[in-house]
């Protein structure tokens, strides 16, 4: 229902893809890949910046949540619940289970990516600070420079509201 509702079927017959050949790289509480089959990290695509363990694990549920976002797909009836069900994810867990965590762990988080061996396409951030703050300009201008495109979140406080770094303009 969600994908129909903003139009991503017809956008992936318009352009003849579904995420081939993409790498997103989701930075948030981590993905639960033993428990959701369909989401499965890319070689090394796992970075964990909190407990610097090697399994990918979510003790939070909201990366598991907006990995599927992206790449989710189910087997059988062959729903898929992605936006780009056949890209390749890697994801960086920035966030402990509490959900609140530091600039430098996001930083860290977006660094990997850009200098992941996939050539990461998107890195997909569903995290942002209240406010306008320069320390993610920086960051996003690197990503950008390496030919990345930074995609975060802005406005989850309501009306009128932004916040960093989806509001870094470039």
């Amino acid at each position: 229902y969600g994908l129909t509702q903003i139009d991503v079927p017809s956008l992936w017959h318009r352009y003849k893809t579904t995420g081939a050949n993409t790498t997103v790289a989701v930075l948030d509480t981590g993905v639960d890949v033993a428990n959701h089959s369909d989401l499965q990290v890319g070689s090394d695509g796992w970075y964990d910046v909190i407990k610097n363990r090697n399994t990918p694990y979510d003790d939070n549920g909201h990366g598991t949540h907006v990995s599927g976002t992206v790449v989710g797909t189910t087997t059988g009836a062959g729903t898929n619940y992605g936006v780009a069900p056949n890209a390749t994810l890697l994801h960086a867990k920035v966030f402990p289970g509490s959900g609140s965590t530091s600039f430098v762990n996001i930083t860290h988080g977006m660094e990997w990516a850009v200098a992941h061996d996939a050539e990461t396409d998107v890195i997909s951030m569903s995290l942002g600070e209240s406010g306008y703050h320069e320390e993610f300009i920086e960051p996003v201008q690197n990503a950008r420079d390496a030919g990345v495109v930074v995609v975060a979140a802005s406005g989850n406080n309501g009306p009128e509201t932004s916040s960093s770094p989806a509001n870094v303009y470039e």
